[in-house]
């Protein structure tokens, strides 16, 4: 829950400051940089978020349901308000074309985040299907040759 907490707090940091670069001025190209930086840390919170509704099994045993469930929705509303506000705020400042496209942009990166994960995870299970093969092998040939010393 810690990170989940540490997550919204850090992309309230980069949410307030889009606000202040916006106030003064700023054109879109310069807020991009934080902006990517809020969704970073917006992400973060959405899989802390994720968590919190299903937590591992050590979570499940020494915490507070209860807790982690009251924190989990003060947080996601935090989230949702800082997301409606970034909309209207691009929507004023920049226009809907501008909007849009940044959902479009979220989209794709949140797609390619997914592939390279998925990617990762099968390289993953490839591996250690193979060091299981590996260790399966390596007790079946023990054992041939075992067999083979005891018997001659």
């Amino acid at each position: 829950m810690l990170e989940l907490v540490a997550a919204v707090s850090a992309a309230s940091t980069a949410f307030n400051t889009i606000k202040k670069m916006v106030a003064t001025g700023r054109e879109i190209h310069d807020v991009g940089t934080q902006i990517a930086d809020w969704y970073g840390h917006i992400a973060d919170a959405t899989e802390g978020i994720r968590e919190a509704n299903d937590p591992p099994l050590h979570k499940k045993l020494l915490g507070n349901p209860e807790q982690l469930a009251v924190q989990a929705l003060v947080q996601k509303k935090k989230v949702e308000e800082q997301r409606k506000q970034l909309r209207e705020l691009i929507m004023v400042v920049y226009g809907k074309d501008a909007w849009l496209e940044l959902r479009q942009m979220e989209k794709d990166i949140r797609k390619a985040k997914e592939k390279a994960e998925f990617a990762s995870r099968r390289r993953a299970e490839k591996f250690k299907a193979a060091i299981v093969a590996a260790v399966i092998l390596a007790v079946g040939v023990s054992l041939i040759f075992g067999a083979v010393f005891l018997f001659f």
